[in-house]
């Protein structure tokens, strides 16, 4: 099984994370656009995020660095207001989600 790490230069495999996606999140109910569609949203053209494609699956990783304005991912949207998340983004960590 062959791994891609997509970057803005890997258009071609960026398309075949973006269509994976969007099968999942139709799938799921949460988006009504057809599956072959794709799906990309704004952490993929952040730095600080990097998509990994392995055929079957995809994974974002966010590095979250205060000091680099590092200072959105996918859990910040979600989490964001509660005081643990706060506490946490005050340092550096990682975030891996996976589709």
């Amino acid at each position: 099984m062959e791994t891609y790490w997509v970057m803005t230069q890997a258009l071609d495999a960026r398309a075949r994370v973006y269509r994976l996606r969007s099968a999942c999140y139709h799938q799921g109910g949460a988006i009504p656009t057809a599956p072959d569609a794709g799906f990309c949203d704004c952490y993929d053209e952040s730095l600080n995020h990097f998509s990994f494609y392995d055929g079957g699956a995809t994974v974002l990783v966010s590095l979250m660095a205060r000091e680099r304005g590092w200072t959105e991912c996918p859990s910040r949207s979600v989490f964001g207001d509660l005081p643990a998340f706060e506490e946490t983004a005050r340092s550096r960590f990682v975030e891996a989600s996976r589709l």
